[in-house]
């Protein structure tokens, strides 16, 4: 059976779909169904579903289950001991950033390059993480066009997890009062009416809503795991899910 992926509170999806094998799938109007990699997984689902063959609507989700990262994230390191490797947990599977024993090493992970995520088309945007470690490291969860447009939240080391946004170099900083911890969180960014206003939510629950320095440049998923200090420091990533103009 080939099955749509969970639903989470505030998706704008409104119900499951599940397809018997060999089903035949008929779209409205010119509509597609295409998915990057040229072909459809099962469950842990990763691909583009776009009604209208455009690029202006569509889903992806990665569940990171497997031995090796599917197609279009690419990895970079620094140092001795940062990587970026599959890993698996109680939920199934999940991404490792491990950044290296010396201040300064660090692990990151983006999708692509292809940027096509705009605030202005509103977006969900979902990740369950876990800070395996949480002195002395840096951590940043966002979707980004470089460090001057982006929005993320983001932590260094014990200090609270901060919600931002950032156009053309200025931030608005917001603190989320949230003091992080090593258990799996699910967290959600999401944008509406058109990118006049772009919410954090933490575990379902609204934590912090910014509506000023938002970015409307076209931007990507952006992962990065940064050691302050001298211990390996790793961010693992369960799931991405975002929904753009669903």
């Amino acid at each position: 059976m080939i099955k749509t992926p969970d639903r989470f509170p505030g998706s704008g999806f409104q119900e499951e779909l599940i397809l018997e094998e060999n089903a035949v799938i008929t779209l409205p109007e010119s509509g597609s169904l295409r998915f990057i990699s040229g072909s459809l997984s099962f469950m842990d689902t990763y691909g583009i579903f776009n009604p209208r063959g455009g690029r202006d609507s569509f889903y992806f989700r990665d569940d990171f289950v497997g031995d090796s990262l599917l197609p279009n994230w690419n990895s970079v390191v620094s140092g001795n001991g940062s990587l970026v490797s599959m890993t698996t947990n109680e939920l199934g599977g999940a991404i490792s950033l491990i950044s290296g024993n010396a201040a300064g090493r660090f692990a990151q992970l983006n999708f692509g390059g292809f940027q096509i995520l705009s605030v202005s088309k509103n977006i969900s945007f979902f990740c369950r993480f876990q800070y395996k470690n949480t002195a002395n490291s840096f951590s940043e969860i966002s979707i980004r066009a470089g460090i001057n447009n982006r929005i993320r939240f983001h932590k260094s080391g014990n200090a609270n997890i901060f919600f931002s946004t950032h156009s053309g170099g200025t931030e608005t900083s917001i603190d989320t009062g949230i003091s992080p911890d090593t258990d799996y969180h699910l967290v959600e960014i999401k944008s509406v009416n058109n990118g006049s206003s772009v919410s954090f939510y933490y575990d379902n629950i609204l934590k912090a809503t910014s509506t000023t320095n938002i970015p409307t440049t076209n931007m990507e998923i952006f992962l990065y795991q940064e050691t302050l200090s001298s211990n390996i420091r790793t961010l693992n990533i369960d799931l991405i899910d975002i929904r753009q103009n669903w």
